[in-house]
């Protein structure tokens, strides 16, 4: 009979701190993995919009390069060819030309690298197959 009731009454109930406990580790990665990068690259950009000003060098978020002729609150003039002037909205300029350009270079060598290194394990791999091949065929 003790049995039965020691049965039934199951296993005891954590507290509510244990329970809550994974949700709040994983919520506190998650900050650090996620949110808190984010917050600081949408902080930088905004040091960027705010520090633009005359004769600097931009590229808009739909890819257009030219030079900024005039600031005026939310909307800038920007000259994208001698005589062609367009009006963007700040917040759609993604940075300055120098600093976008250079990253996209150092992109597009560290690729360039590894697309000669995988080339070359590709050839020295059919070499070593036409090796192999060349081997085989007296076999058969």
């Amino acid at each position: 009979m003790l049995n039965t009731i020691v049965i039934a009454q199951g296993a005891p109930e954590g507290s509510f701190l244990v329970q809550i406990l994974p949700f709040v580790l994983i919520f506190g990665v998650f900050w650090l993995l996620v949110i808190r990068p984010q917050q600081k690259q949408v902080q930088k950009h905004q040091a960027i919009l705010n520090s633009l000003k005359k004769d600097d060098k931009v590229i808009t978020s739909s890819g257009i390069l030219g030079t900024i002729e005039k600031v005026d609150g939310q909307v800038i003039d920007l000259r994208i060819a001698r005589d062609t002037k367009i009006k963007v909205l700040l917040s759609n300029v993604k940075g300055l030309q120098d600093q976008l350009l250079i990253a996209g270079d150092a992109e597009i060598e560290d690729k360039s690298s590894s697309d000669k290194k995988n080339s070359k394990t590709k050839s020295d791999d059919s070499d070593k197959a036409a090796d192999d091949s060349s081997d085989d065929s007296g076999k058969w």
